[in-house]
């Protein structure tokens, strides 16, 4: 569990930078989609992490992702991944509502839900 907290830390931080940092993906959205060309500074993102951890805790758990397993069938373990990390951002977004002081953007949790699957189901 250790290491897929250490792991979602790396992506939350990594979907920050992808989204608000490289200038392509930054501008692309300004244009694209007419959003904001505000950059929410990285501080509010590091605030939020422990939250962010401590829910995905519960949500890996919850999904079933550390029970053991008599069969290593792959697609299983890739469901289970993608349905922790699924549930893990509802429930982010369910907290954020409650929560006026934090807001991410949609694209940035699009990247981090993508990218929360794919390095948690290499990591399994």
């Amino acid at each position: 569990m250790a290491g897929d907290l250490l792991l979602t830390a790396f992506v939350w931080l990594a979907a920050y930078h992808l989204r608000f940092q490289v200038p392509a993906i930054r501008d692309l959205f300004v244009v694209t989609f007419h959003a904001k060309d505000l950059v929410p500074i990285l501080s509010d993102y590091l605030h939020a992490l422990p939250v962010v951890l401590l829910v995905s805790a519960f949500c890996f758990q919850g999904v079933g992702l550390y029970l053991p397993r008599r069969e290593g069938r792959l697609s299983v373990e890739v469901i289970d991944v993608c349905k922790g990390a699924g549930l893990s951002v509802l429930v982010l977004m369910a907290v954020s509502v409650f929560y006026r002081d934090f807001a991410s953007s949609r694209s940035f949790t699009a990247f981090y839900l993508a990218g929360l699957c794919a390095v948690l189901s290499a990591g399994h």
